[in-house]
């Protein structure tokens, strides 16, 4: 896009180590960034996917139990399960880097749009419903927002789901939920895993960076790294979460279809969990715990410019909050209000675009998911 050619070049400057200073700041040295990329892989990275995995296995275990008890408890349970583990599946999208992409474990665990009409072909069939079976399935088959096809009607509401499940003749479709759970379960481990120390240890990759390391050979490709996902992710809920369904590119009719959790009504909660993983990237804080982030960085090097990034998160929450419907609704209830929201999160993007860009020195690049 044009809006990132060009702009970010840092020129004249021969004493610059590997960083832009900008209007007489020095260029910082990389070992607070080592702290940083350290601090946050395992005081925010790895906890979250501990609790993906976590909450994810929570999910297989209400899962088993409403395909054994197909009764409107059990159907809570599993609804509230599904919620929790996709909240903590949403807040990691802020570092989907590394083994995320790898595993592409976006494309296993929440691909969107799915193939209804294909789960209904494969629930008619005779194929024995395992783990191993849902794996076999196309990326549209499986995942968070499979199940949430399963366990939601926005329609009909949960008496609606109870008739599709209870019986014999719902057998099959508590199975295809049960298993569904259990290979997203198991795609969280893998990911979990390929961070961990006693696992694929990419918490130690992103630490090391520099001399010697395969993957990030300067710390800066590993800040560049982290700083464009954060950009990605504000370009995504701005355009794809919230302008796309206002209906602004296509003639202005409200498109709730095309916000990714409808059946569930989890929108919003989508863009506030993608918000928060946001923001605990940029302040290395998790679960209680904080360490040296992105923003300890950008204070040391221009306290304005860590404060007005910090200002762009806090409006995007606050204009967020306002809504008070579900997102669904909203776009066509309360359009001004998500308007001023996706305005709010369009800003931040740019101030990440470019404050943050800008001070750090980092090397924009074009976000993989751009169609254009």
């Amino acid at each position: 896009m044009s809006r990132r050619l060009g702009v970010y070049l840092c020129a004249g400057l021969s004493l610059v180590l590997w960083a832009c200073g900008g209007g007489g700041t020095p260029a910082p040295q990389a070992g607070p960034r080592r702290i940083m990329l350290q601090d946050l892989g395992q005081l925010v990275i790895v906890p979250t996917y501990e609790t993906l995995v976590a909450e994810a296995s929570n999910l297989v275990a209400a899962a088993t139990t409403l395909e054994a008890t197909p009764a409107a408890d059990a159907l809570t349970a599993a609804q509230t399960a599904w919620r929790r583990a996709r909240a903590a599946w949403k807040q990691s999208e802020a570092f989907a880097i590394g083994p995320a992409e790898t595993l592409r474990t976006a494309n296993r665990i929440d691909w969107s749009p799915i193939r209804a009409d294909r789960i209904e072909t494969a629930l008619a069939g005779t194929d024995e419903i395992s783990a191993a079976w849902v794996e076999d399935l196309g990326t549209n088959l499986k995942g968070f927002l499979a199940i949430e096809y399963l366990l939601f009607d926005p329609a009909g509401g949960d008496a609606a789901v109870l008739t599709t499940l209870q019986g014999d003749a719902g057998a099959r479709r508590r199975a295809f939920i049960r298993a569904a759970a259990e290979n997203l379960r198991d795609q969280t481990i893998l990911l979990r895993d390929a961070w961990t120390p006693t696992g694929g240890n990419f918490v130690t990759t992103l630490a090391t960076a520099g001399p010697g390391n395969a993957t990030f050979p300067t710390v800066k490709s590993a800040v560049d790294k982290l700083v464009n996902q954060l950009i990605f992710l504000a370009e995504d809920i701005a355009d794809h979460q919230l302008l796309m369904p206002l209906g602004v590119r296509n003639g202005g009719t409200p498109r709730p279809d095309l916000i990714d959790a409808n059946r569930s009504g989890n929108g919003m909660a989508d863009l506030l969990d993608n918000l928060t993983g946001l923001q605990n990237v940029y302040y290395a804080v998790y679960d209680g715990r904080r360490g040296q982030g992105l923003s300890a960085i950008v204070a040391t090097l221009n306290p304005t410019t860590d404060n007005v990034l910090g200002l762009a998160i806090q409006r995007s929450f606050e204009t967020a909050t306002r809504i008070s419907v579900p997102l669904e609704e909203a776009i066509s209830d309360q359009a001004d209000l998500v308007t001023r929201a996706q305005v709010r999160t369009k800003e931040l993007m740019e101030r990440l675009e470019v404050d943050l860009v800008s001070v750090l020195g980092s090397t924009l690049r074009f976000n993989p998911s751009d169609g254009d």
